[in-house]
C-alpha cells in the first residue's frame, strides 16, 4: 500500500506472530505504519487488537508465556531479534491506556516524572511540563493547580493529563489503547481534537471500538479478525469501498 523510503515509516511489520502458551493470537500480519499519521486498528474484542498495540513497544518481550516472530522494524532495528534499548523505547514510544490512571501525585509531578527518570535538568523541567500541558489542551484548565492532586481531575482531564504525561520524554510514536471508552461524549470529542492535532508532531497508533471514531480521526485503518489482519487501507477507501467481505460484514454491523 505504501512506497517510500525506510524513515518515511514508523515501523514495518513481516510476518508477525505471537502466542501465549500454544494459543497463537496474532497469525502473520505484515504491516506498515506510516509517520505522523493516526492509524487506527479496529475489530471485534479478543481479535488482537491490543495484543498488536502492546508488541508495539515491546511489552510482548516482558510477558510471561508470549512468544513471538517475525519483523517489527522500529529505528533501523528489528525489534523481535535485535537488542533494543528498553529505555529508549518507553522514550521514543509512549503508552495510554484504555482508563486514564494518573500517578496519586500532583499534576506537575505527573508529567515531570518522565523527563526526571530520564536524566533531564532539573532547570528544564518546568518549561516540559508547561509545554507538554499546552500539547494536551490542558494547561489552561490546571495552570492555577498545578501542586494539587491529579486525582482531583475529571475523567477526561485525567486522560489528557496521561497522554502529557506520555508526551514529556518527546516520543516519536504515542500508541493509544481505546483512549476514550471510559469518557463521556464531551470528554471524548476533546481527546479527539487532541488527536488530530498531534499528528503534526507524533505518529499515533489507536486501537478503538468505535468506527465512528476511526472514521472521523484516522488517516489508516487495519481490520483485525481472529489474529489476522484482514484488510488495511486507507480509511476512507477503507469505510467507503471494503474489500473483504469480512471487513463490510463488520463495519456495517453484522457481526461483532
Amino acid at each position: 500500500m505504501t512506497t517510500g523510503t525506510l524513515q518515511d515509516f514508523a515501523y514495518r511489520i513481516e510476518d508477525l506472530r505471537i502466542s501465549y502458551g500454544d494459543h497463537q493470537v496474532i497469525h502473520g500480519i505484515d504491516l506498515t505504519i506510516e509517520k505522523n499519521e493516526v492509524t487506527a486498528l479496529i475489530g471485534p474484542s479478543g481479535c488482537g487488537k491490543s495484543t498488536f498495540l502492546k508488541a508495539l513497544n515491546g511489552m510482548v518481550r516482558t510477558t510471561s508465556n508470549a512468544t513471538w516472530s517475525g519483523t517489527i522494524e522500529w529505528n533501523g532495528k528489528n525489534m523481535i531479534q535485535e537488542n533494543v534499548d528498553p529505555l529508549e523505547l518507553r522514550q521514543k514510544v509512549g503508552m495510554v491506556f484504555q482508563k486514564p490512571k494518573p500517578f496519586p501525585k500532583s499534576i506537575y509531578e505527573n508529567v515531570a516524572f518522565g523527563p526526571k527518570i530520564h536524566g533531564v535538568k532539573k532547570k528544564d523541567i518546568p518549561e516540559i511540563v508547561e509545554q507538554t500541558l499546552r500539547d494536551a489542551y490542558l494547561f489552561d484548565e490546571v495552570k492555577d493547580r498545578l501542586h494539587e492532586s491529579a486525582l482531583g481531575l475529571s475523567g477526561g482531564q485525567q486522560q489528557r493529563l496521561c497522554i502529557a504525561r506520555a508526551l514529556a520524554t518527546s516520543p516519536d510514536i504515542l500508541l493509544m489503547d481505546e483512549p476514550t471508552s471510559a469518557l463521556d461524549p464531551l470528554s471524548t470529542i476533546a481527546v479527539e481534537e487532541l488527536i488530530l492535532k498531534l499528528k503534526e508532531k507524533y505518529t499515533v497508533v489507536l486501537v478503538t471500538h468505535q468506527m465512528e471514531q476511526a472514521a472521523r480521526i484516522s488517516d489508516s485503518t487495519a481490520f483485525f479478525l481472529m489474529g489476522e489482519l484482514i484488510e488495511f487501507n486507507r480509511t476512507d477507501a477503507l469505510f467507503q469501498n471494503p474489500k473483504s467481505q469480512q471487513t463490510e460484514d463488520y463495519i456495517t454491523g453484522r457481526f461483532g
